[in-house]
């Protein structure tokens, strides 16, 4: 059975990586790179780095930063951001990315994709869609000829995507769960895996988007949140009989979970049991 990946994703403005909210609000966190090194640790299966500022000031990928991330990543990492040409489509795997994310390029200019699958191969190319709900489905956000996203996975897919990331404008920040529709009607209409993005706020919601076949999860707030996330949530997860990659060597056999997936406290008579007796003076 193949296993379901957990996807650490840094979404970085202005080489700062931020939580996004709504796509409209962003909280700094730090150093890319420090939280590339932290989600290693705690076992993301792979890392996503997102630079949302890229395309919008049009500077193409922040190759330095690609390459510090890099070597702090043992799984692959696939980063997007500002990648509009074949020169940098090179530049970045040249850096260390494992995988490239085309978002805006492939709104602008749908051909880079094809031609970057069919020089690096479909397991390279991922399609990045940004899915915005509307009265009658989903839109491609950003997109001025308002394609349905459904129109927009299948051209991906036609085009050589090897995956699409599908992410929840609505839900981006929230942490009120996946947008379960918008995934299950395009995983429907494709053949291609989804990487989910957008709203995860409990291992609920992970366990909800896992069950879909050929769909990973990726979250950004929910894994900076507190530390050993992802350690954690696959405990949690392989608890409920999902086939999870469990290898940080992190246990936690014996613990329980807050509802949003956070390690309870230790009650504190269990602590005070635990302290040693004063000497007698």
């Amino acid at each position: 059975m193949l296993r379901k990946r957990l996807i650490g994703t840094i979404l970085v403005k202005d080489n700062i990586a931020v939580q996004s909210y709504g796509f409209k609000r962003y909280t700094p966190i730090g150093s890319p790179v420090i939280c590339a090194e932290y989600l290693d640790a705690w076992g993301a299966d792979e890392i996503a780095l997102l630079d949302i500022s890229a395309s919008k000031n049009r500077a193409g990928p922040n190759l330095d930063m690609v390459s510090k991330v890099a070597s702090k990543s043992r799984v692959p990492l696939m980063v997007g951001g500002g990648i509009s040409t074949m020169q940098e489509v090179h530049d970045t795997v040249e850096a260390g990315a494992d995988k490239i994310a085309i978002n805006t390029a492939f709104i602008r200019k749908p051909a880079l994709l094809r031609e970057a699958s069919e020089n690096y191969g479909a397991q390279c190319i991922i399609a990045s869609l940004d899915a915005l709900r509307t009265p009658d489905g989903y839109s491609l956000y950003a997109d001025d000829e308002g394609r349905d996203i459904i129109t927009a996975a299948k051209l991906a897919e036609e085009l050589g995507a090897g995956e699409i990331l599908l992410n929840s404008v609505d839900q981006d920040g929230s942490l009120e769960g996946y947008a379960l529709d918008l995934i299950s009607k395009v995983n429907r209409s494709v053949n291609v895996p989804l990487i989910a993005l957008g709203g995860a706020g409990a291992p609920s919601h992970f366990e909800e988007i896992l069950s879909e076949p050929n769909v990973a999860a990726a979250a950004g707030n929910y894994f900076q949140h507190f530390e050993h996330s992802i350690a954690v949530l696959k405990h949690h997860l392989g608890a409920k009989g999902l086939p999870i990659r469990q290898k940080s060597g992190l246990e936690y056999q014996n613990v329980s979970h807050t509802p949003d997936g956070r390690l309870k406290r230790t009650p504190e008579q269990l602590l005070l049991s635990q302290m040693y007796e004063p000497l007698d003076q």
